[in-house]
């Protein structure tokens, strides 16, 4: 249900996934002069107000701007819906930054969606929410350095190599050198703690000397029968244990294994990278059809397209939204209108260009990106206009 809502009524999201809103100046002053083009959405609380799930920077822009009234989309919903939305919301919008993704993905598996589930529904696979919630067990210096952007994401996943060493991982991050490759530090850290594990590992006998053996009086070995050991007769097992089962491993050694698979497991992922760079390096010195070229980087710059972008994108090629589970979906419609044939590709390519060039440029921005549309619309014929003197 659309409605105008007294700006005083409408209240930000205590738990809301984006920590901070930002700089809002320039959303005010389009705001102020034009007013808020896409209402906020939010949910029915206590006492006559409204909680904001969609809109907390239009909401702080309004503030700043004075305006006594939002429009608003109320909608009922439960906790877990209302977090579901605000995530998604965000992600489309790439608005969110590693931290605050898993944050939300954690918040989510807390009002027991599985992480299987969960991925179906914000639309990311399995294994990238596996990754993201593994970044909430980095200490947390590291993860407010995530979150600022001064560690990238292949950093934190490298670091939790050392997730059961957290000490490593402070130094590492502390140390200006070893952070410049951090997944080199990490691989060279976890060669000194293999190291050192040999090193201080008990000899299981250490009163025992190669050859010796246990004699008796007459000069004769020790030995014990199944005559003499009940236990032998039922294959050595200790009291208390049946035959044929063995004694569940000491929490130490089940540590041991989970770090040895864990270190296999992060050689085996860098070695497969490596492996894919190297082997990109080698297509680069080669001659790849220009086809191909272009499908990848329309693919990928498509599927990456931020939701402001994509409705600009559709909006230049003159296709509609199609229908999305929160509302009208801009970039599954470029994404289709691309598929379509090579010329179609080819336009959606151009026009995702144009959406990001103008996305600059419409505010006054003086970037290269902003410059470089400007320019390239001016040489193909566009009379810019001028203030009226």
């Amino acid at each position: 249900m659309l409605s105008l809502l007294p700006i005083d009524s409408v209240v930000p999201a205590e738990d809301n996934l984006r920590r901070r809103t930002g700089d809002v100046r320039d959303l005010a002053a389009s705001i102020a002069s034009v007013g808020i083009v896409e209402p906020l959405l939010v949910s029915p609380v206590e006492g006559d107000r409204y909680v904001i799930v969609a809109g907390h920077r239009r909401h702080a822009a309004a503030v700043k701007a004075g305006l006594g009234e939002v429009p608003c989309t109320i909608r009922l919903l439960t906790d877990a819906e209302r977090v579901e939305i605000m995530l998604v919301e965000n992600l489309q919008r790439c608005d969110l930054s590693p931290i605050e993704e898993a944050s939300g993905y954690f918040r989510l598996v807390e009002h027991g969606l599985t992480q299987r589930e969960l991925a179906s529904r914000i639309g990311r696979s399995a294994r990238h929410v596996a990754a993201r919630l593994a970044l909430l067990e980095l200490p947390k210096t590291v993860q407010r350095e995530l979150h600022a952007g001064t560690l990238t994401v292949a950093d934190g996943q490298a670091l939790l190599g050392l997730r059961d060493h957290p000490e490593v991982i402070d130094a590492i991050v502390g140390d200006e050198w070893e952070r410049r490759d951090i997944e080199r530090a990490v691989l060279r850290a976890q060669h000194r703690l293999d190291a050192a594990d040999r090193t201080t590992t008990p000899d299981p006998d250490p009163d025992a000397k190669d050859g010796d053996t246990d004699r008796d009086a007459d000069g004769d070995a020790d030995r014990s029968t199944a005559d003499d050991d009940p236990e032998a007769e039922a294959g050595g097992q200790p009291p208390g244990t049946e035959t044929g089962e063995r004694a569940a491993p000491p929490e130490g050694d089940r540590a041991g294994e989970r770090q040895a698979v864990e270190r296999a497991e992060f050689k085996a992922r860098t070695a497969a990278s490596r492996a894919r760079i190297e082997f990109a390096r080698s297509l680069l010195a080669r001659r790849v059809p220009k086809g191909d070229i272009v499908a990848l980087a329309a693919a990928q710059v498509v599927g990456d397209l931020s939701a402001s972008h994509a409705k600009l994108t559709c909006r230049l090629l003159g296709i509609d939204p199609v229908e999305g589970t929160y509302g009208p979906d801009h970039r599954s419609a470029v994404e289709a209108y691309a598929a379509e044939s090579p010329g179609n590709r080819d336009r959606a390519l151009l026009a995702v260009a144009f959406a990001i060039g103008e996305d600059q440029a419409r505010y006054g921005a003086t970037t290269t990106v902003a410059a470089r549309h400007v320019e390239f619309l001016t040489s193909y014929g566009l009379d810019t206009p001028t203030a009226a003197g």
